[in-house]
């Protein structure tokens, strides 16, 4: 599937129309996937003030908002709460889909012995790491980075384990957290060390460096729950800003990237809306609205 990057110049303009969207009825979304770091909350982690009212504005207009984030759902709650979204929800960078009112819909775990590969790797290498199963985090000791993502993600609940326990547990995705510079070598060491294991790795933040059942990407779930509702993915629009919502921009039939967004987002999107707290969400959401003569 070939990529499409259009910079959009002007503000409230209607987004130009892919061929194939003109051929269905000038591109009548019906599902938008928000991603929440980076694009939907600001610095402070939290909600930009005009996202709110823009995804009431999309529900209003008949299109279903679910967000699609790296977060597990206690830490996603935070927020689908105040938009009124109550699922379907993606989590794990699509290694969680869940249904509405939160059940459980698919779940691709992350290989065993990829897991404990990775832990040895990072014991070794003293990088922290973080595991998290359908609801909960778990470190296996403290450490500045660490504490540093809980300043961060001061939602996510925590839970001290044994090494040793690790491999009792069901993994959705392991992530590696350390020094931004440094994550382009841990990749290139981690790649070499789970080679032949079906696990691919992301990137959600410049310090995060993540590993995810092959099958795993906020695109393969955002394509399941498309099928689920019975759309086509001209009928699906998405916006984020990091490597880890690449793919589900590549899926969505209209896509956009916010301004902050890293260069290779940009290039998968179709289009290059204002940064995220510049409103680029609810700049995006309008234009939608306005193709559909809303």
């Amino acid at each position: 599937m070939g990529l499409y990057w259009y910079r959009w110049q002007v503000w409230g303009d209607p987004l130009p129309l892919r061929e194939s969207q003109q051929k269905t009825n000038k591109t009548m979304i019906k599902l938008l996937a928000i991603d929440l770091d980076g694009t939907a909350l600001d610095h402070q982690r939290k909600l930009v003030p005009s996202v709110i009212p823009a995804v009431q504005r999309a529900n209003e207009a008949g299109i279903q908002v679910i967000l699609a984030s790296g977060r597990i759902l206690p830490s996603m709650k935070t927020f689908l709460d105040p938009l009124g979204l109550k699922g379907p929800v993606i989590c794990s960078n699509g290694a969680l889909l869940y249904g509405s009112d939160f059940e459980l819909s698919h779940h691709w775990p992350v290989d065993k012995e990829a897991v404990r590969r990775l832990i040895e790797f990072a014991e070794h290498d003293q990088i922290h790491v973080n595991l998290y199963s359908l609801a909960q985090l778990y470190n296996f000791a403290e450490s500045d980075w660490g504490r540093v993502y809980q300043q961060r993600v001061h939602s996510v609940p925590v839970q001290m384990i044994e090494r040793s326990a690790a491999n009792q547990l069901a993994v959705s995705k392991a992530m590696l957290v350390a020094e931004g510079s440094l994550i382009d070598a841990i990749q290139e060491k981690l790649a070499d060390v789970l080679a032949g294991l079906p696990v691919r790795l992301t990137r959600s933040e410049p310090e995060y460096l993540e590993c995810l059942n092959v099958e795993a990407s906020k695109g393969h779930a955002l394509e399941t729950l498309a099928t689920q509702l019975g759309l086509v993915r001209e009928e699906v629009a998405a916006i984020g800003d990091y490597w880890n919502d690449i793919e589900m921009l590549q899926f969505a039939g209209t896509s956009a990237a916010v301004g902050n967004a890293a260069e290779e987002t940009k290039r998968a999107a179709q289009f290059v809306v204002s940064s995220n707290e510049q409103g680029g969400v609810a700049e995006f959401v309008d234009s939608i609205l306005r193709n559909r003569g809303q």
